[in-house]
């Protein structure tokens, strides 16, 4: 009886250490991957939280990498699609997620998303425009930090909103701002209309000419003329030169791994 027991335990010892590190390598992922030394310990903790709470919240996983330099000929969005692929991100059989890779050497960036984070983005210009402009512009600044936080903010909105099928839009961003624009013009109506109410009240009637004040008589001329010295005629050449962005850009469009996983993203420099 014994001997059943110890070959028991020893079966469910043998079953649990076969089981149980895919199991805790998935949950161990790591989706804050800092190869550059940007980060700092508190930096990355905070990261990987956000991260890891979105991912595991909406079934998408959200990735950050930054490499000091990647191999040279290789273009950033390939890098961020295979590195993607090849390190197993994505949740469900369409592999949903996004990646936002940054290349300090280069001073490139670019953001890969796959399975449904495609059609989200294809679907929702205005939030795959505002992710492109914020991250852009952030990165070109300096502010590193808020590069990253804008990229999971953003995520964090449209996923939000494609639970409920809906669409992240200029009303939405800016329903706050909405609200007391139209408290404003409530208020600044209502107090003309009382102002308009006041005047109306007063019997005394303004004159519009000042001819009724002036005496008979008094006031004649008999010349009228007007008088031109001279005259200056100002002409600017117009340029045909045209201001283009020093940003840049990459992707946009639909291709393909080396595995042939479907990608979509955009980037560019800072």
């Amino acid at each position: 009886m014994k001997q059943i027991k110890l070959n028991t335990f020893f079966f469910l010892a043998v079953f649990l250490f076969v089981l149980l590190p895919p199991v805790f390598a998935e949950r161990t992922k790591e989706r804050i991957v800092d190869n550059a030394g940007r980060l700092s310990t508190a930096e990355k903790a905070h990261l990987t939280r956000i991260a890891d709470t979105l991912s595991n919240k909406y079934n998408f996983d959200l990735v950050l990498v930054i490499e000091q330099q990647i191999p040279e000929g290789i273009e950033a969005r390939n890098y961020a699609d295979e590195y993607f692929d090849v390190n197993g991100y994505g949740f469900g059989q369409n592999r949903d997620g996004s990646i936002l890779l940054i290349v300090m050497a280069g001073r490139e960036w670019h953001y890969s998303n796959a399975g449904r984070a495609i059609n989200i983005l294809k679907y929702d210009s205005y939030a795959e425009r505002k992710m492109y402009s914020e991250i852009g512009k952030n990165l070109r600044a300096g502010n590193f930090s808020k590069a990253y936080e804008a990229y999971f903010n953003i995520w964090e909105k449209v996923l939000e909103l494609d639970v409920k099928g809906r669409k992240l839009n200029f009303f939405h961003e800016w329903n706050l701002l909405l609200v007391g624009i139209a408290w404003f013009f409530a208020i600044a109506i209502g107090f003309i209309t009382v102002l308009n109410w006041e005047k109306g009240m007063n019997t005394a009637v303004a004159q519009k000419h000042a001819g009724v004040y002036i005496i008979p008589g008094t006031l004649d001329f008999k010349e009228k003329s007007d008088t031109f010295l001279y005259s200056q005629v100002t002409k600017t050449k117009r340029s045909n030169d045209s201001n283009s962005s020093s940003s840049g850009s990459s992707g946009g469009g639909m291709r393909s791994s080396s595995s042939g996983m479907s990608f979509s993203g955009r980037g560019g420099k800072f």
